[in-house]
């Protein structure tokens, strides 16, 4: 057992380690004094097998780290102690680590980092070749209670995330990014997700999948990625600066609206190649049209009211713009302004 106190650090040898259960637990640093883990240089930590990690503390640093074709488990890289609904990080960094083909058998799945308690950070890590199940990083909000999560997911590299169609069990569960669950749509997460780079990701029909309130999906690109964007549940998203490049890819889409509150703010967002193939659920913008109620936990397809969708540019879309219908009784309702939909050749195409 160390005894770390703040300013501290931790070289861990370069080398290949399997089946290293890595506990990085009890340690307070401070913001001028982070604790650090870190590799001795980035990807010379090589772990295999079956490796997970828990981060808890306070102002912890994890860098330099590469899991490689071992067993993926559930909450593999997790910020808590393990099974503790209290004991959660809070201003902990996972940063330079790379995720490579962590595999799990059917039908179990594995969600390779979960982020748990206050203004935790992923950032500049690659997640690449996920073949089984799981999301890639998942916001959980299981145990915030009345308090933000405030965590930041900047600067990642997503590639190589298969089709999860021909999985019986979990194949809904296959987004690169999940930012709460229905259960907690009501929970004002503030997570911001920035500047990430999205590639040949897909796993399903969301992307990312947004189930909390107040969060911020800014300044990522998504190229040739089959699925959406998508505002599943939650209220007051901001959806701003992306770029969605199909590349021609079948079932590609830009940006889906399913959730009801109020207040999502969609603008200067551009999209081009992309192809649904009629698929009603991936568009260049989808408005689904629902009728539960919002709020509470229920996973059904709530109303949409009060959406601000402006200064956007679709270029080459199948259906630029394309509401469909989950439940027909109660229609969408919101604010269409200045969105620029062209298709190859300068002309317009729009279909609402």
């Amino acid at each position: 057992d160390l005894t770390l106190a703040p300013g501290d650090t931790v070289i861990w040898e370069n080398g290949t380690y399997a089946n290293q259960e890595v506990n990085f637990i009890r340690f307070f640093g401070t913001a001028e004094a982070p604790i650090v883990l870190k590799a001795e240089n980035p990807g010379g930590v090589i772990f295999t097998g079956e490796s997970p990690m828990k981060v808890f503390g306070t102002h912890l640093i994890v860098e330099g780290f590469y899991w490689l074709e071992g067993i993926g488990t559930n909450n593999h890289v997790e910020t808590r102690r393990s099974g503790s609904s209290t004991d959660l990080c809070a201003d902990c960094i996972i940063r330079e680590c790379a995720f490579d083909n962590l595999f799990t058998t059917a039908p179990d799945k594995s969600r390779w980092i979960v982020l748990r308690g206050q203004r935790n950070i992923a950032e500049n890590c690659t997640f690449q070749n996920k073949n089984s199940t799981g999301v890639m990083i998942l916001v959980e909000l299981s145990s915030q209670g009345s308090t933000t999560a405030d965590h930041i997911i900047r600067n990642n590299y997503f590639y190589n995330v298969t089709a999860k169609d021909d999985f019986t069990t979990n194949s809904g569960d296959s987004e690169t990014i999940r930012t709460g669950s229905s259960g907690n749509q009501t929970v004002n997460a503030r997570v911001r997700v920035e500047h990430n780079y999205f590639q040949s990701t897909d796993g399903e029909n969301e992307i990312i999948s947004n189930k909390s309130a107040e969060n911020r999906y800014l300044h990522n690109t998504f190229r040739g990625s089959r699925g959406s964007l998508v505002l599943r549940h939650g209220a007051r998203a901001r959806v701003e600066g992306n770029f969605f490049l199909g590349k021609g890819k079948a079932k590609s889409g830009g940006i889906r609206v399913t959730a009801r509150d109020h207040d999502h703010v969609i603008v200067n967002n551009y999209m081009a190649g992309l192809v649904n193939d009629n698929d009603p659920w991936n568009n260049g913008i989808t408005i689904v049209a629902g009728d539960a109620a919002s709020g509470g936990n229920s996973n059904g397809y709530q109303r949409v009211d009060d959406v601000v969708i402006a200064f956007n540019t679709i270029y080459d879309a199948g259906d630029p713009i394309f509401s469909t219908i989950a439940v027909p009784t109660y229609p969408p309702a919101g604010t269409l302004a200045r969105t620029k939909s062209t298709a190859p050749g300068g002309n317009q195409r729009h279909r609402c």
